[in-house]
């Protein structure tokens, strides 16, 4: 099994996450270019895998990343900015 590093996929999140931003804030301004919207949509797969392998491994980052409706894993410590930098 390969081991998840923490540290590397949270910096993954954010960095495809700026990237998600910064292509919102062109799309806003350009609406209709295909190669824009294809390229937010191949980044939000992305985003969404990497922050469900965080959750699986780690636990959620956000209470919208909370999967288990058995318990509320969101108050499980370390919270997320809490993790040793």
């Amino acid at each position: 099994m390969l081991q998840v590093d923490r540290r590397k996929l949270m910096k993954y999140i954010e960095e495809v996450s700026f990237a998600m931003d910064d292509l919102v804030l062109f799309l806003d301004t350009h609406p209709k270019d295909q190669r824009a919207l294809n390229y937010y949509d191949k980044l939000r797969v992305l985003r969404q895998q990497a922050v469900d392998s965080y959750t699986d491994n780690f636990g959620p980052i956000t209470f919208r990343d909370v999967k288990n409706c058995d318990y509320w894993a969101w108050v499980k410590e370390p919270w997320p900015w809490e993790v040793e930098g």
